[in-house]
């Protein structure tokens, strides 16, 4: 053989090779002046409406595309984040999650197809929204350790109303009822409207409500906040006590979070791109007030790596808690 075939040969053989471990291109990354897509697992003018518009709004602003709000609801969330799973991975599709929806509903709901943790990659942790334990002000408890004396004495006194089965509200309760040694009956009711107006009218103790809701109640007399259940006070409530002060239970923390997820197999460069636009949007002065003042939460922002952290530590507390209140859903 002529030494210039064996030498053509070996040089397409060395350039089929180099083609086989050359990088992959992104075949899967859309181009990042495309419109971003942020599905919201509810209807228009709820409270993870609001924020996701607020969001998207400064987003767009910050990333120069605009990002188009596209409202997927039912099934409490689960109809939005099961469609959210199947959307093109390419960086221009994102979704608003929270704990309800990502963490527990897997856990209650057996038609769920989609894992949270499998089929999501987490892109930034926007806040954490803390509830609230009211009573009506015409009940005798004055603060959160009157109703632990009272629920301790009669363990067949105390009641506490909430949004539904399965609810992060209903699971905050239990949660709070095991922390304190004290047993409450639970009474589901379909949306937080009417269990406020039985609260109200002294139908059942108590209440575990989003602040957001609660806090008209509250400046017209009706309602009298006991504590907050997150780590830390509300800058919506300044002067009430978190459930560890009001209780006298250390560590008590419990809430729900927002945050801003991607289909998984989302390119890394536009995770980065999408977290640093949002940590930008957080810094903002009206963003900030809008999470802390009306839904009473606390900002967080920072890597993805903090929301993944968030979810997966959820996911196993919630599945213990249900265990132990016998919680199921027909």
């Amino acid at each position: 053989m002529k030494p210039t075939i064996i030498a053509r040969r070996r040089l397409l053989a060395a350039l089929a090779l180099g083609s086989l471990l050359a990088p992959l291109p992104a075949v899967h990354a859309a181009p990042a002046n495309q419109p971003i897509r942020l599905v919201v697992p509810f209807p228009p003018g709820g409270g993870t409406d609001a924020v996701a518009r607020l969001l998207g709004n400064h987003l767009g602003d910050t990333l120069g595309v605009p990002v188009v709000i596209e409202n997927r609801a039912g099934a409490s969330g689960v109809i939005g984040i099961e469609a959210a799973a199947r959307l093109p991975a390419d960086g221009n599709n994102i979704v608003i999650g929270q704990a309800d929806n990502l963490a527990v509903a897997p856990l209650l709901i057996k038609s769920v197809t989609y894992d949270a943790q499998a089929d999501f990659q987490a892109v930034a942790h926007v806040a954490d929204i803390p509830l609230l334990l009211v009573t009506a002000t015409e009940q005798p408890y004055q603060t959160l350790a009157d109703v632990v004396q009272a629920g301790r004495a009669d363990p067949l006194l105390l009641t506490f109303g909430s949004a539904g089965v399965g609810t992060t509200p209903h699971l905050a309760g239990e949660l709070f009822a095991q922390a304190a040694d004290i047993k409450m009956h639970h009474i589901s009711y379909k949306g937080s409207a009417p269990a406020l107006t039985d609260v109200v009218a002294g139908r059942v103790t108590l209440m575990v409500s989003s602040i957001s809701l609660a806090v008209p109640m509250i400046q017209s007399g009706k309602l009298r906040a006991l504590a907050v259940t997150g780590a830390e006070r509300s800058a919506a409530l300044p002067d009430v006590p978190t459930v560890a002060e009001a209780a006298n239970l250390p560590g008590f923390d419990v809430g729900t979070w927002y945050g801003i997820f991607a289909p998984k197999g989302t390119p890394q460069p536009a995770i980065e791109r999408l977290n640093t636009g949002l940590n930008d949007v957080l810094r903002q002065p009206e963003v900030r007030a809008f999470l802390e003042t009306q839904e009473g939460g606390v900002v967080r922002g920072g890597e993805p790596q903090a929301l993944a952290e968030r979810l997966a530590a959820d996911i196993p507390r919630w599945r213990q808690v249900i265990a132990d209140a016998g919680i199921t859903l027909d």
